[in-house]
């Protein structure tokens, strides 16, 4: 499938057996609760035709990235995932960064962002082989601004702990503190277009799905016009 046509199968869409999950049943259980933060913090969540916050994050080498700054060229797909141990994070970034130059050629451009420190973060580019920017959003900051913060309860702490996986180390801060997998395509006025939000760790927006949002923002009128000035 060339890259006009972004394959939907290239983000995992349900839950199934990876390394470090050991029980289903548990997942289902931090599913659920999840999706009950979804359904009570909705209002809370930047919306589709409200503006997305302004903010300046360092990249992998501490390099301060504005999001202002990259406005105004085109579209920007704003994609939130939780950190180089989970499998599904990289999933995506590797499906996006297949289909980066697709995006590219609708006049978008990608940024993901994670809690991670910058370390981490330089580390998810090198292995991915990413080449769109990964900014490190440290302590959360930037998420919570989008209303997407969810706090580990001591059991899931304890849980993702028995799994190897210590967001205290990763993030740099005690707060066991993740993003809900989300993504918002922005246009170039920074108003937020559309978004996706998951509940579910493992259910990411297609290639495909972004791709249209993509095409239809190119395709207005004013968008055109800029694009001749």
């Amino acid at each position: 499938m060339g890259y006009d046509e972004p394959s939907n199968d290239d983000v995992p869409s349900h839950a199934e057996a990876i390394g470090h999950v050991r029980n289903s049943a548990q997942l289902a259980r931090d599913h659920a609760s999840a999706a009950l933060y979804v359904a009570e913090h909705d209002q809370q969540v930047v919306a589709v035709g409200e503006p997305a916050p302004l903010f300046v994050l360092p990249d992998g080498q501490g390099v301060p990235v504005a999001l202002e700054a990259l406005l105004g060229k085109g579209a920007l797909v704003v994609t939130f995932y939780r950190g180089i141990w989970c499998p599904y994070c990289n999933q995506q970034l590797l499906a996006y960064q297949r289909a980066l130059p697709t995006f590219r050629r609708a006049g978008g451009e990608l940024l993901a962002i994670s809690p991670q420190l910058p370390d981490a973060t330089a580390e998810t580019v090198v292995t991915n082989r990413l080449a769109f920017r990964v900014l490190s959003d440290v302590g959360n900051v930037v998420a919570e601004q989008f209303g997407l913060v969810v706090k580990f309860s001591p059991e899931l702490r304890a849980r993702y702990l028995s799994w190897d996986v210590d967001l205290a180390a990763f993030n740099g801060d005690a707060s066991w503190e993740l993003p809900l997998a989300a993504t918002f395509i922005l246009d170039r006025r920074g108003m937020v277009r559309q978004r996706f939000i998951s509940a579910d760790p493992t259910v990411r927006m297609k290639p495909a799905a972004v791709l249209a949002v993509l095409r239809a923002l190119q395709a207005e009128p004013h968008a055109a016009e800029q694009g001749q000035t």
